[in-house]
């Protein structure tokens, strides 16, 4: 069946990853129909497929033709047909909140193994984002090349062929003007964008310099005034692509007042990763610390630098510090384990509620930051560590009981053996906060040995995406 045309199709639900599901009852199998993931369709449409891959469980295929739809609006942006970056945006916002709830519910029942009668309650409908355009403080663009032309913006849904997004809807006028004038600069003095290409299972085949621009919006640290962050990430360069660069982020800065730092960082692995292996220079306006910014959550300004990790929409990530908080309760004489703790959010803003807080961080330069805001805060008992949350480390760390525990992990979740080490310690609270519905409900299928959840709130940080945030609460059973 691959490579046939399906005809009549109708979208009934939102996959986890933004596709929209159909049944195919002729080709039912003795569970039922066979379903149909349907890449570029919505809930609402009837549509002609192609297939691209066949298992007998599920087909998946593309749009060939939207026959038919109702329930769905305008696209905000003008290229939402081809740019991945937001494919629910036709989308009416109160329906989005709806099928991201229902990706919650469907992958704790699917993949934890929770009864749909118990995940009925305990999901509570999704906290929607207060701003649902220009909300991002944070976006990363990559560079390409449109028939020999560099060109700076996102990637497009059906290939790796980067889009000219200068007009990003997520991104404010200011920001846009700053990559159009960086496109201009890179443009002007030369170089290839970046491309690789997997030869094999291991081999990969790369070239070009110039990678991706990642543009944050924040606040000066010292005058507390907005402005603006860049990285620009490149290959590894020469002596003169790296004068290039910093000729670029010196026009730049001239040519912006709002842009108060430009970054340059080299990654020399073959890979589409938008993270920095070498830091080269930081050009800035003040000469110290450039490279940092702030940021507010939950009524506290965090410090971190240009490249560390923190929640990219400013105003429902206060909503996601709030569910933290009320899910961890009121003061205790406790200690708080935090793993994956950032530069201290969220985990410092529950510094009153536990007499000491262990918290645990890969990025030595995140743990750096998180002693800084934590001295900032006054929190003398917030103690960082420099370890990877692995059995070993976690083993090592001078915990006293009874405990509870904040987690808040990459998108891969944890490692089944840190989860073993979690059960058989047996914190008397844990709250997770996860990015990705899938891997969550993994985890608490294992947790289930000896917790039960209590809460599950789902937070909208991303809209017009499928993308959801949850914060989800055990106590021991």
């Amino acid at each position: 069946m691959k490579n046939e045309h399906l005809h009549g199709l109708t979208i009934t639900a939102l996959s986890h990853d933004g596709r929209g599901i159909a049944r195919l009852a002729e080709h039912s199998t003795h569970t039922g129909s066979l379903t149909v993931f349907v890449q570029g369709a919505l809930p609402g449409q009837k549509v002609d497929v192609r297939t691209v891959r066949v298992s007998p469980r599920f087909i998946e295929a593309e749009v060939d033709k939207i026959c038919a739809e109702k329930g769905l609006i305008r696209p905000l942006c003008p290229h939402w047909e081809h740019c991945g970056g937001c494919p629910l945006q036709r989308m009416p916002y109160s329906e989005q909140l709806f099928w991201k709830r229902d990706i919650v519910k469907n992958a704790m029942a699917r993949i934890g193994g929770l009864p749909q009668s118990l995940l009925e309650n305990l999901v509570a409908p999704v906290l929607p984002s207060p701003e649902t355009e220009g909300f991002r403080n944070k976006m990363e663009f990559a560079f390409g090349e449109t028939e020999g032309t560099l060109v700076l913006g996102l990637r497009s849904a059906a290939s790796h062929k980067v889009l000219q997004t200068s007009d990003c809807i997520l991104i404010n006028k200011e920001a846009r003007k700053i990559l159009t004038a960086l496109e201009e600069e890179v443009r002007k003095y030369g170089g290839r964008a970046y491309t690789f290409t997997t030869m094999g299972r291991r081999k990969k085949e790369a070239r070009g310099f110039w990678r991706f621009a990642v543009l944050r919006t924040g606040f000066d640290i010292r005058e507390s005034r907005p402005g603006y962050w860049l990285l620009l990430l490149t290959s590894h360069g020469n002596q003169r692509e790296r004068a290039i660069v910093r000729r670029v982020a010196s026009e730049l800065l001239g040519r912006f007042e709002a842009l108060r730092a430009t970054v340059h960082e080299e990654r020399q692995s073959p890979d589409g990763l938008s993270t920095g292996e070498k830091r080269i220079f930081v050009l800035g306006k003040n000469g110290e610390d450039d490279e940092l910014l702030s940021l507010p959550l939950a009524g506290k300004q965090f410090h971190l630098d240009v490249a560390s990790f923190f929640q990219v929409n400013s105003s429902a990530a206060d909503n996601l510090a709030k569910l933290v908080q009320n899910a961890m309760g009121q003061r205790t004489p406790d200690t708080l384990l935090d793993l994956f703790s950032g530069v201290g959010a969220p985990g410092l803003l529950l510094a009153k509620n536990f007499s000491k807080i262990h918290a645990l961080e890969a990025n030595p330069r995140s743990v750096a930051l998180a002693a800084r805001n934590a001295a900032r805060f006054h929190a003398g008992n917030y103690i960082p560590y420099a370890r990877t949350v692995e059995k070993k480390h976690l083993a090592s760390l001078p915990l006293s009981t009874p405990f509870a525990l904040l987690l808040d992990p990459p998108r891969s979740g944890l490692a089944k053996e840190s989860l073993e080490w979690i059960i058989n310690k047996v914190p008397h609270r844990i709250v997770y906060v996860s990015c990705n519905p899938a891997t969550l409900a993994r985890d608490t299928g294992m947790l289930l040995k000896a917790y039960h959840p209590v809460s599950c709130a789902p937070v909208d940080l991303f809209p017009h995406t499928p993308h959801v945030e949850t914060v989800l609460a055990f106590h021991k059973r």
